[in-house]
């Protein structure tokens, strides 16, 4: 079975799908960093990085020897920026028109079925008419379309991730959406036997190096730590890989790292402020951060109010006693401090974002002072190890953010490969 892959990102879905039984044939991504990625992890595609509005779809099918209605499948996620919930909302955003490009394409190859995935925001975008103008103008080329909200969680990703998927097909060849696998309990009422509780971080990334490389290190190779028992996620992760990749950590400011080992599992930077002020801060506190294993960032990178907070800190840190209601001021409960928060090693994380590329606050390991790594960012987006980043740290962070869960994208796929093949 062969697919396309439009707005193609690091190959997240498209990997998903090609362990359902697809070959993808043909993408196109726009940013080099991602579509180096795919080219790397797919090397028997051909991955193009025009801009999708300068690309005529009839030569794009007419390069690929193939006639209307021989795909399979045709699948796309186009830009979510637009419809996100989590940053601003822009009705104007021209991104958010980009969807007329898929619907060109879909036009041009009349495949026999088609996956949209989009961001739960797209559902409420100009009061729904977003979707229901998608939905519109493939119906009118004669396309059933089934929207459909899928928890990433329920098919064993470690993570609590919402998207919404758009599937459409031809005539009455129909489709089923894939039975949820997992659950937060096994006595949940799981339609399908066997169900399993969800993976958790724990599960997930326990088994890799608790020291984190540089970012100038990022694609630096390690070897495994030796592990007494692996879980049955770390072990399908670590399938076909010798060596350890994309193991690399955001740098942070010590005043920021205190903030860090003042929180616990599973806790917010708000929890800050419930810390006894009175209590002496112990040595060995006061030696994690003033230590500088690779990760503490460069005072001259820093912006200015940053640099005051840091010389702050380490001309209190040189006072014989000290306690936490000294330095009250530097870790900050409010503002900014709020947006900290440690994972909860016994629970799937929160969903994973793009703009982790910018600032990890929000993704802090649940067991090191330090942001979780590259390739911890990809276990919990159930990228297996043997699947590689290209680009910076920066670049690998928001494909990953951006990503179509994997370990989705096959639960989904499964199912458009058992409706093709009965159609």
């Amino acid at each position: 079975m062969f697919s396309i892959d439009l707005f193609a990102g690091c190959g997240g879905l498209s990997h998903g799908l090609r362990k359902a039984g697809f070959e993808c044939l043909w993408a196109n991504e726009f940013d080099k960093s991602a579509a180096s990625t795919f080219r790397n992890n797919f090397p028997f595609s051909h991955v193009s990085e025009d801009d999708i509005r300068s690309i005529d779809a009839s030569d794009i099918r007419n390069s690929l020897k193939l006639a209307p209605n021989d795909l399979n499948l045709l699948v796309g996620g186009f830009p979510c920026q637009g419809f996100s919930t989590y940053g601003q909302r822009n009705v104007d955003d021209e991104r958010n028109q980009l969807y007329v490009d898929y619907i060109r394409f879909v036009e041009e190859f009349r495949p026999k079925y088609f996956l949209i995935e989009n961001v739960v925001g797209i559902l409420s975008m100009s009061g729904g008419a977003v979707v229901r103008d998608i939905c519109h103008r493939l119906e009118a080329l004669g396309y059933t379309c089934d929207v459909q909200t899928l928890q990433a969680a329920d098919y064993g990703v470690p993570q609590l991730r919402r998207r919404v998927f758009i599937c459409g097909h031809l005539g009455d060849q129909g489709f089923r959406w894939p039975t949820p696998t997992h659950g937060e309990s096994t006595e949940l009422s799981l339609s399908k036997e066997g169900g399993r509780k969800y993976v958790n971080v724990y599960e997930a990334i326990s088994d890799l190096p608790s020291v984190a490389l540089k970012p100038n290190q990022a694609h630096d190779i390690l070897d495994y730590p030796e592990v007494h028992k692996l879980s049955d996620y770390q072990e399908r992760m670590r399938i076909g890989a010798v060596k350890l990749h994309d193991h690399s950590a955001k740098q942070m400011m010590s005043f920021r790292k205190l903030r860090i080992i003042l929180m616990k599992q599973g806790g917010y930077g708000s929890d800050l402020s419930k810390i006894d002020i009175s209590q002496q801060i112990p040595a060995e506190v006061r030696s994690e951060i003033v230590e500088d294993c690779g990760l503490r960032r460069p005072l001259h990178l820093c912006r200015k109010q940053d640099q005051e907070k840091e010389l702050a800190l380490r001309q209190l840190l040189e006072k014989p006693e000290l306690t936490y209601g000294d330095l009250i001021d530097i870790i900050g409960s409010g503002g900014f401090a709020n947006k900290y928060r440690r994972l909860d090693p016994s629970k799937p994380s929160h969903t994973l974002v793009a703009h982790m590329a910018r600032d990890c606050s929000d993704f802090i390991h649940p067991d090191q002072n330090r942001f979780i790594t590259v390739r911890e960012a990809a276990r919990l987006q159930s990228f297996e190890d043997t699947f590689t980043f290209k680009g910076s740290q920066f670049a690998q962070l928001k494909q990953i953010g951006n990503a179509v869960p994997p370990d989705l994208g096959f639960a989904v796929g499964k199912s458009l490969a058992e409706a093709i093949s009965l159609g």
